[in-house]
């Protein structure tokens, strides 16, 4: 922590620091995530025997909250769906407004996830773009879903049917 020796870092310093950064803008979440990864070092040091006890233990964080979700309203919905109606390659944003599937879950579906007769999609596969730190780029990873709750049906309207076999085409 700066010029302070290990040995004299107090619950009181890390306090201040952890008060600093919420103080200069960072988000909650963030800050719990700093918080994580110097409390896992400083119980290193303990394990290791540099310290006898880890000082972060009183710490109080910011709470990391979880953003509210603002659900667009009908207004919204009816001026989005013009625009993306309106220009070309905005079928992702058609798909996401009437099965609130994730971009990722949108960028990976095939025509074979789609089930015409019955009006389903098949979410199986998630698409994600990481860095590449090799090649100074990004590179596309098609994986499967991270969890057995992300596969799903997803039933849709006759409305995004039509749309559908429009872009088939």
């Amino acid at each position: 922590m700066g010029d302070i020796k290990l040995s004299r870092i107090t619950e009181g310093n890390i306090q201040e620091w952890i008060d600093g950064l919420s103080a200069k803008g960072l988000a909650g979440s963030s800050v719990n995530v700093v918080f994580r990864i110097f409390n896992a070092a400083m119980q290193k040091a303990v394990s290791k025997h540099c310290l006898f006890v880890n000082p972060c233990t009183g710490i109080v964080l910011p709470d990391a909250g979880r953003p509210g979700i603002n659900a667009l309203t009908l207004t919204e919905q009816k001026e989005l769906e013009k625009q993306a109606l309106a220009g070309k390659g905005n079928e992702a944003v058609m798909i996401a407004l009437y099965t609130g599937m994730r971009i990722g879950e949108i960028s990976a579906l095939t025509w074979e996830d789609i089930d015409f007769e019955n009006n389903l999609i098949y979410v199986r596969r998630t698409l994600q773009r990481i860095t590449d730190y090799d090649k100074s780029g990004t590179k596309i990873i098609i994986d499967l879903p991270k969890s057995d709750t992300s596969y799903r049906v997803i039933p849709f309207a006759g409305h995004l049917r039509e749309l559908l076999l429009l872009w088939k085409v």
